[in-house]
């Protein structure tokens, strides 16, 4: 028996399948390269094939693999450095312009739209622009106070020396806070809250001391 002659939806749906959707899409009828960004012609298999083995789309695979190995190092550096304790306003905002300069560098359609997305995020976020005339203010490279809150003099400055600019270590307190106020307390006393915040606020640091003071000796 002759066989049966695919349709044109069948066809390109089989290209897809064949070499993934993150290579060829399709709009029923027409087969579009998404690393080269160019329609491509699917009549017949061979000049598919033929269009993954030009020279262009190689290259651009290629390209995209590295892009991707080093965007992946920059968020795993960035989210290290993010996560460690004592870094700086100053070196904190820094992370996000070696970020924002990185991703001015994305090259085609998905990159730069992620790169439009990053800008207006960062652009709508007022806190942070008053985070960064703080830290300008302390670097000494403003004088100028406007536009800051009006409670806030020259000296309270020095306390945002360290502030985080993200609200996960804020948003973590809460789920300490729960634990004091569960409906099963009856009694509990303000320097005993007090106390117990420090504990909740530290506890990997006391958690860490305490296995080297316990197990240490079992080592020595």
């Amino acid at each position: 028996m002759p066989k049966e002659k695919k349709t044109q939806v069948s066809r390109l749906k089989s290209f897809i399948l064949e070499f993934g959707d993150n290579v060829f899409s399709a709009d029923g009828r027409v087969l579009f390269c998404k690393i080269c960004e160019i329609k491509v012609e699917y009549e017949r298999r061979s000049s598919v094939i033929q269009h993954i083995q030009t020279v262009k789309h190689v290259k651009m695979i290629k390209r995209r693999e590295m892009f991707n190995t080093r965007t992946q190092q920059m968020i795993t550096q960035t989210n290290t450095t993010k996560k460690s304790e004592g870094v700086s306003l100053a070196d904190s905002i820094e992370i996000i312009d070696n970020v924002s300069v990185a991703m001015k560098r994305l090259t085609g359609t998905t990159g730069k739209n992620i790169c439009r997305k990053m800008e207006n995020v960062l652009k709508k976020n007022v806190s942070l622009a008053m985070l960064n005339k703080i830290k300008n203010i302390l670097n000494g490279e403003l004088i100028d106070m406007k536009d800051l809150p009006e409670d806030l003099d020259i000296n309270d400055l020095t306390y945002f020396k360290y502030a985080p600019i993200t609200s996960v270590n804020v948003e973590r307190s809460f789920s300490a806070y729960k634990t004091l106020l569960t409906n099963n307390r009856r009694s509990f006393k303000v320097e005993n809250i007090k106390k117990h915040l420090i504990i909740q606020c530290n506890a990997s640091k006391y958690i860490i001391r305490f296995i080297i003071l316990f197990f240490g000796s079992f080592f020595i």
